[in-house]
Order: C-alpha cells, then structure tokens, then sequence
C-alpha cells in the first residue's frame, strides 16, 4: 500500500514539474517599459463598418487585457468582461461602450485581431487577452460583428 501511494506521488509532482515548465516554455515573451499602442473600435453589422473608437496611446501594460483595463482607467472606453484572469482562456469581452452580445448563440459578439503583433502575426490568430503580449508600436482592432466573413 504504502509503495503505491509513493508511486502515485512522485507521478503527481511528476506531472505538474512537466506542466509548470510547459506553461512557462510556451507562454509568449513580453515587453517591459513604455510602448505606444494603437486600439481601433468598429462595428461590422449586416455588412455596414463604423469606426466607434480610435486612440493611439503610451502604456506600460504587458498584457491586453491590462491595457484594455488602462483604457477603461483612462475613460477612453467602457468594457464589460466575463471570466477571470485565471480561466484557461483568461477573459473574454462582453461590451464595449453601449455594444454588448445579449446572447452568445446568436451575437453579435465582439473579434480582435492583430496585423503588427509578433505573438498574433506568427499564430495566425489572437490569443484571448490575457495571453496576449503588447508590444511598441501594435495595433489592435476589435470588431463588434454579426458574421465571420
């Protein structure tokens, strides 16, 4: 008995060694210090696009969901969020200003998406945004959308 509770453990730590050091190898390398950040807001609805938001600011925020935060700090925007930071996907935007998914089945829901972030660029697709790096000089637009065309 007491040779497979032994055995059991060293698996355990075992296992979460292996999962810790894969967390840490994979998790995207961030920016520290000040970096100037563009956030472009737009609503895509029934084919017709309208620039809600358009701000280019500095920011020492490492993470997008930080800066998205910061933004709210700053009033440049409401958000609405749901999820914790700790979620296996982190967070995910419910409202931004008066645009909110009243029903996740249907949306219209809010997208983002990158052309100049490494971490996005190199994935082909954004993370969610609290495993999104910021870095000098990004640009990220977020759409308020009824299809994914």
């Amino acid at each position: 008995m007491k040779k497979n509770f032994t055995r059991i453990l060293v698996a355990l730590v075992a296992a979460t060694l292996l999962y810790v050091g894969v967390s840490y190898l994979t998790k995207p390398p961030v920016e520290q210090g000040s970096k100037e950040v563009t956030l472009i807001m737009n609503t895509k609805l029934e084919g017709k696009v309208e620039e809600v938001f358009k701000k280019t600011f500095k920011t020492d925020s490492e993470m997008l969901g930080d800066l998205l935060e910061e933004g709210v700090v700053r009033a440049y925007f409401t958000i609405e969020l749901s999820g914790n930071k700790t979620d296996a996907y982190g967070r995910f935007i419910v409202a931004i200003n008066e645009f909110k998914t009243e029903d996740m089945n249907k949306g219209p829901w809010w997208t983002y998406n990158s052309t100049t972030n490494q971490t996005c660029v190199s994935a082909g697709y954004c993370s969610g945004i609290d495993a999104t790096p910021v870095y000098d000089q990004d640009v990220f637009e977020f759409t308020f959308t009824d299809s994914f065309e």
